[in-house]
């Protein structure tokens, strides 16, 4: 009856050590910038999501304009928004993959549905 006992703490740490190292569908590497594969307005065009909930992406030299705002995840989609505009991506590794469908795009690059986004180490 004893031997039986000891098994359970065991398997409770084992259980607890397993969902610890699992990702959900909902994780996001905060604090990390994403680069467009694609031309940006005049240079890079990216993508920066902060560990506090905020964002800001750049376009290119040739815009002024800086966005900001909150980003959330639901179903391993990510949600940008400024309050005017909103713009989803699916996570995939590395990558954030542009969709078309529920976005409002941005001010001037038009992306188009499947367009990627790729984690840089380095803020450009």
């Amino acid at each position: 009856m004893k031997i039986k006992l000891l098994w359970l703490p065991m398997v409770l740490v084992a259980a607890l050590f397993l969902a610890s190292c699992s990702s959900s569908d909902d994780d996001v590497q905060s604090d990390s910038t994403y680069v467009y594969d694609g031309e940006g307005f005049g240079g890079a065009f990216t993508i920066s999501i902060n560990e506090d909930g905020s964002f800001s992406y750049y376009e290119g030299v040739l815009s002024s304009y800086i966005g900001h705002g909150k980003w959330k995840i639901k179903h391993n989609v990510l949600t940008i928004s400024d309050g005017i505009s909103s713009n989803k991506f699916k996570m995939r590794g590395n990558e954030l993959v542009f969709v078309e469908e529920g976005s409002t795009n941005f001010m001037f690059v038009k992306l188009k549905d499947g367009d990627k986004f790729i984690k840089t180490d380095s803020v450009e």
